[in-house]
């Protein structure tokens, strides 16, 4: 538990001396491409079931069933786009995916 707490105590200190020694930076362009690409996506479906919730709620106009399904699989297919998003555009999320999966596995494993 003390090696613990010396390993923490490290680390912080180590992060807070980085923090304070680094210069302002700018965003970088791979970070508002992410962000860009996240609100995108989320502008447009979620963008849609505001729509139909205004037409339904002022009664503008009939909202088929079918339409419904399809906004519907849309905000479905918001929680499936973001991690994608994330895996494509991220730099530290694609080199540890690699990682994962590009390990090389020895010929002979001993017990």
């Amino acid at each position: 538990m003390s090696s613990l707490l010396v390993q923490v105590r490290f680390n912080q200190a180590a992060n807070s001396a980085t923090i304070v020694k680094s210069p302002r930076m700018g965003l970088k362009a791979s970070t508002v491409r992410l962000v860009t690409a996240v609100v995108a996506i989320f502008v447009a479906t979620y963008g849609t079931e505001i729509y139909i919730t205004i037409c339904e709620t002022f009664q503008l106009r009939e909202v088929t069933v079918a339409e419904q399904t399809a906004f519907s699989l849309l905000l479905m297919a918001n929680s499936v786009l973001n991690p994608l998003v994330y895996a494509f555009l991220k730099e530290d999320i694609k080199r540890e995916t690699r990682a994962l999966f590009c390990r090389r596995k020895s010929a002979h494993v001993k017990p």
